[in-house]
């Protein structure tokens, strides 16, 4: 009876010993796996997601940085010109938070740069007014930006210790929020509207959002009496909106290399300081500069070379010069549609309707931080 006895005893002290094993797995969060049915052999188990399993990386992204814009080869969203790629680099931080998500903080500084008389083609019936156009512009991008990451693999693949990741490419897309500080800058005209030496550093990289080349801030009275507000200036802190996608693939236990392309949707359409429609130069009152900024087209000898051009069949056509009355009483000479007189309209300078955009794309190093040290996974100890 007492064989019987302690027999039962020590049956039930087995089987309390293995729930107690499972809570713990599951409710503890002590081991890194649970028990599935009755133990048959050493490897019998089955992985959970558990918070020692978040870790997190730190990393450093080196791009090439291009943009779409107003001052670009063609009117088409993929176009832009690749002998303006301009370097971009960064630093980032990121947390793994699930088997298939992870959040990423990161800060960058690129630049971007473009000119009309490199992009636009003088000999094509479109690209020809955005080369008498003339306009350039350099801009500099700091980028504090908040992303996540979705890794296209399966939950059961991913679901590893940091460094037991998985040896094959995995794919992901991203999304999301970014904050950047800009202010584009051009050369400096070498001659006012007008003629004449300029009172200005000729050649010199100048801020352009001050100047409010396309009128912003400013107010007129038009030739019918009426006062004329223009729209306010940009603001050089602007909203992004990343998307994209990469591949990422493990070199070592501790570090990742992914390539990224990603597109920067903005709420701004001035990157390039060019977005509305020609003035009536007059607008701008006793602003010498800010007028031989918002109208390159005649700078310096210009009409020479470009009558040369449409002469030797490189420029598609040369338009009429013609000399205006501004609203401030003031003689001014620009091409037919360039803000002259006889438009309703004034002629477009840049297409407001579409938001400038920048692209990234690059190679991320990525190293990860061990959360407890490197430990050996419970199945092997």
């Amino acid at each position: 009876m007492k064989k019987i006895l302690f027999t039962f005893l020590f049956a039930l002290l087995g089987v309390a010993f293995l729930a107690t094993e499972e809570v713990q797995a599951q409710v503890g969060n002590k081991y890194y796996y649970k028990k599935t049915t009755p133990r048959r052999g050493p490897h019998n188990h089955k992985w959970v997601w558990t918070k020692r399993r978040q870790y997190v990386s730190v990393g450093l992204n080196v791009n090439a940085m291009n943009y779409f814009g107003d001052i670009v080869p063609k009117p088409s969203f993929w176009s832009t010109d690749l002998r303006f790629t301009r370097p971009n680099i960064g630093i980032f931080v990121e947390k793994k938070f699930r088997p298939q998500f992870s959040a990423r903080l990161g800060l960058n500084w690129g630049r971007l740069l473009s000119y009309d008389v490199e992009t636009a083609d003088p000999a094509d019936s479109h690209d020809f007014f955005r080369y008498i156009r003339n306009a350039h512009f350099r801009n500099d991008i700091f980028e504090l930006n908040t992303t996540f990451r979705w890794d296209l693999m399966s939950s059961e693949r991913l679901n590893k210790e940091f460094y037991q990741r998985p040896k094959q490419f995995v794919p992901y897309v991203l999304g999301g929020l970014a904050v950047f500080y800009h202010a584009p800058k051009a050369k400096a005209p070498e001659t006012k509207i007008g003629g004449g030496s300029p009172d200005w550093g000729a050649g010199e990289w100048t801020d352009l959002q001050p100047l409010g080349t396309e009128g912003q801030g400013r107010e007129y009275i038009n030739f019918s009496g009426d006062t004329v507000n223009l729209h306010n200036k940009y603001s050089k802190v602007q909203v992004a909106f990343p998307v994209g996608f990469g591949i990422r693939k493990k070199l070592s236990n501790r570090i990742d290399i992914a390539f990224e392309f990603s597109y920067r949707f903005l709420l701004t359409d001035y990157l390039d300081d060019v977005s509305r429609n020609y003035l009536n130069l007059g607008v701008f009152g006793d602003d010498e500069l800010a007028k031989a900024f918002h109208d390159r087209s005649l700078e310096g000898d210009r009409y020479a070379t470009l009558e040369e051009m449409a002469g030797n069949g490189e420029l598609y056509s040369l338009l009429n010069r013609y000399s205006y009355t501004g609203i401030d009483g003031q003689q001014y000479n620009t091409f037919d549609g360039f803000g002259s007189d006889p438009y309703i309209d004034p002629s477009i300078r840049g297409n407001q309707k579409d938001n400038d955009v920048y692209m990234l794309t690059g190679f991320h190093l990525i190293y990860i931080i061990p959360p407890h040290g490197v430990r050996c996974p419970v199945r092997f100890k």
